[in-house]
């Protein structure tokens, strides 16, 4: 899927829906922590255990989640162990072993590429401070829902059109 990323319908109604497009029905899901997968073993299984109970209390999770969340805590240990390797073993450049050549170390690859699906998963369960911009926290009964979409955003006075 290409282009912007859709915008949730109580943006859209903040905005005053400026391309007067018929909003699109956020799915609503059941919230709760889906169970933790028994293939997660080590440093994954460490992950969901720690971001589960944080991505729940935010009201982030739902059961469908669990795939995407285990996925996430698979890119994390992969990272984790990569990070360690590549201080076990001399760093970003090491020697060929066939003509004491120095070339990448073959972890930097691993955790090159195991931070960019991390990054992509931040992204989706909020947690990176951009990607929280743009989530939808539940509220946790600290104040009572407002009944101006607009003053979720907008706490001082506004012009009324």
């Amino acid at each position: 899927m290409k282009g912007r990323k859709p915008v949730p319908a109580v943006v859209n109604e903040v905005r005053g829906n400026p391309g007067k497009r018929k909003p699109k029905p956020s799915p609503d899901l059941p919230a709760g922590a889906p169970e933790c997968p028994a293939h997660l073993k080590g440093g994954a299984r460490r992950e969901w255990l720690r971001i589960v109970p944080q991505l729940e209390a935010a009201g982030l999770l739902a059961e469908v989640d669990g795939t995407a969340l285990a996925l996430y805590c698979v890119a994390f240990a992969r990272w984790e162990r990569a990070e360690r390797e590549l201080v076990k073993t001399g760093g970003e450049v090491v020697r060929s072993p066939t003509n004491d050549y120095p070339i990448q170390n073959p972890w930097l690859a691993v955790s090159n590429k195991a931070t960019e699906q991390i990054h992509k998963y931040l992204a989706e369960f909020g947690m990176s401070p951009a990607a929280r911009m743009r989530v939808a926290f539940k509220n946790n009964g600290d104040s009572k829902p407002k009944a101006n979409p607009q003053d979720r955003f907008f706490t001082g006075p506004r012009a009324v059109a």
